[in-house]
């Protein structure tokens, strides 16, 4: 059964509301909060440059690809992005440290530890 008639007007608004409130709750800050707080301070402005170009590439591919895929493969297009959001957060509970109440240089100790 495809719901793609049925959302028009208002819902379609809360739909798309709903969405940027999660995303922003959630999955949305982790990578810019992940980047900053990896990088030691003196190399933090230069070393941020790659992960930076990087996501930027991967939105660009995906926005250009999402049309693509809707239209081939509407179900298994949104099963993806959801699978690719669990892997998020699989990688985040299993490789990354709580950074709550700690300060950069104490996350910088962390992570020479670790190396």
């Amino acid at each position: 059964m495809s719901f793609a008639n049925h959302f028009e007007g208002v819902l379609v608004l809360l739909a798309i509301i709903l969405y940027l409130i999660f995303f922003a709750g959630c999955i949305g800050p982790a990578f810019w909060t992940l980047v900053s707080e990896i990088f030691p301070n003196k190399m933090r402005g230069t070393a941020m440059i790659f992960p930076v170009v990087v996501q930027w590439l991967f939105n660009a591919l995906l926005v250009w690809v999402f049309p693509a895929m809707l239209h081939g493969f509407r179900t298994v297009t949104f099963l993806l992005i959801g699978l690719m959001a669990l892997l998020q957060l699989i990688f985040s509970i299993k490789w990354l440290p709580e950074t709550k109440g700690k300060s950069l240089e104490e996350i910088e100790k962390y992570w020479k530890q670790q190396s």
